[in-house]
């Protein structure tokens, strides 16, 4: 018989600015911080939803942010700093 499959266990920190992922490695019990698709640690909390194509994620996103044109124009395809409007009563 097959031994028994280890669980696995992550961790999101969904922060205001930055996201950090970790697993637990299940050699060692001991929990890694894993990088993400651009070899990085933190991956911005920017998601930019550009009209009919693929969402754009992180730093693929903060590109949008630099541009004060684009920003004016899609603010509404573009969520960052969502921690900071939740329980808040928004008027639009």
């Amino acid at each position: 018989p097959r031994p028994p499959k280890q669980p696995h266990y992550i961790g999101i920190d969904f922060g205001t600015s930055k996201c950090v992922t970790t697993w637990i490695n299940p050699k060692d019990g001991d929990a890694e911080v894993r990088n993400n698709s651009d070899d990085q640690r933190e991956t911005p909390s920017v998601v930019y939803f550009p009209a009919g194509r693929d969402p754009r994620i992180g730093l693929a996103a903060t590109d949008i942010l630099e541009n004060e044109a684009i920003v004016d124009q899609e603010s509404p395809r573009i969520v960052f700093s969502a921690k900071r409007h939740i329980a808040r009563r928004l008027r639009y």
